[in-house]
């Protein structure tokens, strides 16, 4: 049912970074547009940001969640650039492309090639074996409609481990989501999260097919590497990731068409008479247009 209010009233449930440049984006087209609305967001933690966060103790700048994003992505990119934060940028240095993982109590270097693989003691002959045999995986033909047929739809870690092994979706796969996105691999759908992969499964039947497929086709095109991963460079900000949840929060805080609340876990989402309440321990708000969950997966 239209709304008969002047201004339309939107919720979006969940105040991290993408909750809340959900509710900028809200605002900035409702002003080109002429339209009037109102914005709510609903944020169960003390602060905004929720994983997005960075920590300075004892002279150390610390991520909470992401370290950084790939600057080949343009929203993300229009984003800092509406917050003015183009001169804060910082891309990684190749000089510090070393990553490294706490595996069993010692920290080991992530290993960047085929035979720096199979030297590291990262994880163990079986599951490098269990990797080796991705190639003999048949792929899933369903994959790729989760649009369509939510029910089609597989966490990253399911992917992970139908098609590498369970010791390469815990030791591996899981910190490396958690240092993009944030988030539980368990519950982070592979098609938001990695299309790529989705379509590198639908097009060649396996990951490893796909490396050699692409490397093949790079090479008669006069390049090198493949084209199976993610592109771009790993970038932050001079302050740390933080300073996206700061500036934007900051934003927000400045626009009067904003509300946003702090401390406010939403439990339940109803609909009454074509529009909906947003609830919660000790809350009762609405009535609103729209709802948007901006939750974690």
């Amino acid at each position: 049912m239209p709304s008969t209010r002047e201004s339309a009233h939107i919720a979006v449930v969940a105040g991290g970074i993408a909750g809340l440049a959900t509710a900028l984006n809200l605002l900035d087209r409702a002003e080109a547009a002429g339209q009037s609305v109102q914005v709510t967001v609903f944020e169960k933690g003390d602060a905004p940001g929720g994983n997005l966060q960075t920590l300075r103790e004892d002279g150390w700048q610390l991520e909470w969640g992401p370290n950084g994003f790939l600057d080949n992505e343009p929203a993300t990119l229009r984003l800092v650039s509406r917050l003015g934060l183009d001169p804060e940028l910082q891309p990684s240095s190749d000089l510090t492309r070393h990553r490294f993982l706490l595996v069993n109590g010692r920290l080991q270097e992530i290993p960047t090639s085929p035979l720096a693989f199979l030297k590291s003691n990262m994880l163990g002959w079986g599951a490098k074996l269990r990797m080796a045999g991705e190639f003999f995986i048949p792929p899933r033909r369903d994959l790729g409609r989760a649009a369509v047929n939510p029910a089609t739809d597989e966490t990253v870690d399911r992917f992970g481990r139908r098609r590498l092994g369970a010791a390469f979706a815990e030791i591996m796969l899981d910190p490396m989501v958690k240092g993009i996105f944030g988030g539980n691999s368990r519950r982070l759908s592979l098609a938001a999260a990695f299309p790529r992969m989705v379509e590198l499964e639908q097009d060649h039947g396996g990951l490893f097919k796909a490396m050699i497929a692409l490397s093949r086709k790079r090479r008669g095109e006069g390049k090198s590497g493949t084209d199976a991963g993610p592109s771009g460079v790993l970038t932050s900000f001079k302050g740390g990731m933080g300073a996206l949840v700061d500036e934007t929060g900051r934003a927000l805080a400045a626009d009067p068409r904003c509300d946003l609340r702090l401390g406010a876990a939403v439990t339940h989402i109803t609909r009454t008479d074509g529009a909906w309440q947003v609830g919660g321990k000790g809350f009762d708000a609405g009535p609103f247009d729209a709802v948007i969950d901006a939750a974690p997966a």
